[in-house]
């Protein structure tokens, strides 16, 4: 099979998470402290929290989504593909809000839209992908960027990115 032609006779549970936990311990080593202290503090002083995802990250999205309204009350997931359907639920986003963007390959230009579309509006963008360009190249200048192992994660996944942006302002 596919997994004997790539793995050879290796152990596949201990290859995954030997390679997880060495990234965890990356993660530990080049986290910057002061960039994520600002995305959860931008989280918990939200009026309103809004989820993007679709696509492959849609799972993702939702998932956090979902615990994160066991904390908050007014937290909205979007996970719809087409880029209309998400731009009618960010319509209400606003200076005051954040928003948390993921995007992973395929890239979705309906998360782009919605990014650029709250940035706009004043709102705090925390986008998470594999790459800084994941959310339009005009991001590279506002963007603080770490890198996060995702346990378990398929290829594409792996070496995760998460940038804070806030709109025109730099931490």
């Amino acid at each position: 099979g596919i997994t004997s032609d790539r793995l050879g006779s290796q152990d596949i549970v201990s290859t995954v998470l030997h390679a997880d936990a060495e990234k965890l311990r990356q993660t530990g080593d080049t986290v910057d402290r002061a960039v994520f202290q600002n995305a959860v503090d931008s989280i918990l002083g939200a009026n309103n929290i809004y989820i993007i995802g679709v696509r492959s990250a849609s799972a993702l999205s939702s998932f956090f989504g979902y615990y994160l309204r066991y904390m908050f009350d007014r937290v909205h997931v979007i996970t719809n593909s087409s880029a209309g359907e998400v731009m009618e639920q960010l319509i209400n986003v606003r200076a005051g809000d954040t928003v948390v963007a993921f995007s992973f390959p395929r890239y979705s230009a309906a998360t782009v839209k919605g990014a650029q579309y709250c940035r706009s509006t004043g709102a705090t963008v925390i986008g998470i992908t594999d790459i800084i360009f994941a959310l339009g190249p005009e991001y590279q200048f506002l963007a603080y960027q770490f890198a996060v192992g995702m346990v378990g994660g398929p290829a594409p996944l792996q070496g995760v990115k998460i940038h804070h942006i806030v709109a025109g302002e730099h931490y």
